[in-house]
């Protein structure tokens, strides 16, 4: 038996829990690092035993360093190498956002050093390589696929004997220039999975077309 509980409206992660196991579906945060989010982690990090991240931005991974230093989750964490690296990235730009927006005592949820020990300890997955998980996760089968969205950004296929559970946040289905689009209507159409779980994420404005966002990137990048 399989339950999703969602831990916030506003960013991304979601409690799987498959029998006795407990999976984080992304621990991510806003920008100003709330204690809200925050405490919604921390109210379930020491029950988890697995964290899967879908892409590397705030939304998705911002709490992790926090919760790895500070809140109690001890779990491996698994993600597709761009996801870590750009995670990594995300993470040192808004410490240092928040040290130049409110001083020094500005990032007080994590440090650097929580970052590196954090997203350094994170276990590197590729695209389509399934790994079946050992202890008390025996039985389980996680594989990444391609969403979209961003470089090595991934939705997750869970396995679990005949039953297949599919996370699904921030697809894009049309490819871009720097990323292909998903592949999640790829799949054999024979085979449909026991969950559909697409996470909607917090409500954002609707994007303006690529061709503005293009013209204000080297506006900006002329400004600059």
């Amino acid at each position: 038996m399989a339950t999703i509980t969602k831990l916030s409206e506003h960013v991304y992660g979601s409690v799987l829990t498959l029998g006795d196991v407990r999976i984080l579906l992304d621990c991510g945060c806003d920008v100003d690092f709330s204690d809200a989010h925050l405490q919604a982690i921390a109210e379930v990090a020491p029950t988890i035993d697995l964290v899967l991240l879908s892409h590397g931005e705030l939304r998705h991974c911002g709490a992790l360093a926090a919760a790895k230093a500070r809140l109690g989750l001890r779990a491996p964490v698994y993600a597709t190498t761009p996801v870590i690296k750009n995670g990594t990235l995300c993470l040192y730009e808004a410490f240092g956002g928040l040290r130049a927006a409110r001083g020094r005592d500005g990032a007080k949820a994590f440090s650097l050093d929580d970052v590196d020990a954090a997203f350094g300890k994170v276990r590197p997955l590729k695209y389509d390589q399934p790994l079946s998980l050992r202890g008390k996760g025996s039985g389980i089968v996680i594989t990444a696929q391609a969403a979209g969205h961003s470089v090595g950004g991934s939705f997750w296929k869970i396995s679990l004997k005949a039953d297949e559970i599919i996370y699904v946040a921030d697809p894009h289905h049309a490819a871009e220039r720097h990323v292909p689009g998903t592949t999640l209507a790829a799949g054999d159409d024979d085979r449909r999975p026991a969950i559909l779980y697409v996470d909607p994420g917090p409500a954002v404005a609707s994007a303006p077309p690529r061709p503005v966002v293009e013209d204000r990137c080297a506006d900006a990048a002329l400004e600059a």
